[in-house]
């Protein structure tokens, strides 16, 4: 959560989905936040719209969804610096 920096281990298999597109909610009271993953699925025959399931839902505090967003910008500078210089 951004708060203790010490190294964590992984231990056991963790789960793996597949996911297509993603949501996020942020209660407007008190910053409570979800991040779901969907898969989405075929066209509804009857009336055409596209259909999704959520696959993952990770609940977070809204500290913790700060951390999240500073650590994924970091990671997506990281990759492109990195496949620039290729």
């Amino acid at each position: 959560d951004g708060t203790n920096k010490q190294p964590i281990k992984i231990i056991g298999n963790i789960p793996a989905v597949v996911a297509d597109g993603h949501g996020i909610a942020v209660n407007d009271e008190n910053g409570s936040t979800n991040l779901m993953f969907i898969q989405i699925a075929a066209a509804n025959e009857v009336s055409s719209e596209r259909e999704a399931s959520v696959v993952s839902n990770v609940r977070l505090g809204f500290e913790q969804l700060k951390s999240l967003s500073e650590t994924l910008s970091q990671v997506v500078k990281d990759y492109e610096s990195k496949s620039t210089k290729q």
